[in-house]
């Protein structure tokens, strides 16, 4: 899936995404292939190529209702952005993600926005 736009998401004519870098680049999104269903919106792993073997990754987040749907990218400084898209490993952790609303990737898809929240370490 190299190079694919999520479905109803894409760059304008003339837009440094379509363009590259100038030197010859061009950045590169990889899509996973697992596509979870979280109910009202769906959850996918992605990967973005920046510069020749540098990688970064980011999580998908993408409303089930039709589009189009105005895109939200919610960066965060740790960890790999599991809980704003609302990973957590225990019922503790979960409460506290939600009772603290960290997870503002999760809060922006439920109010319509595709939602791109992407790892800060390019190298996560």
């Amino acid at each position: 899936m190299a190079g694919r736009r999520p479905e109803g998401v894409a760059a304008p004519a003339g837009h440094a995404a379509d363009r590259g870098s100038g030197d010859g680049n061009r950045p590169t999104v990889d899509l996973g292939s697992d596509v979870e269903d979280m109910g009202s919106y769906t959850r996918q792993r992605g990967w973005v190529e920046t510069e020749p073997d540098v990688r970064a990754s980011f999580w998908l987040l993408t409303p089930k209702v039709k589009g189009p749907h105005p895109l939200a990218i919610t960066p965060h400084g740790h960890e790999h952005g599991n809980t704003y898209v609302g990973i957590w490993h225990n019922a503790r952790m979960r409460e506290q993600v939600e009772g603290e609303d960290q997870d503002v990737a999760v809060q922006a898809v439920e109010r319509g926005f595709v939602t791109i929240a992407p790892a800060t370490d390019p190298f996560s």
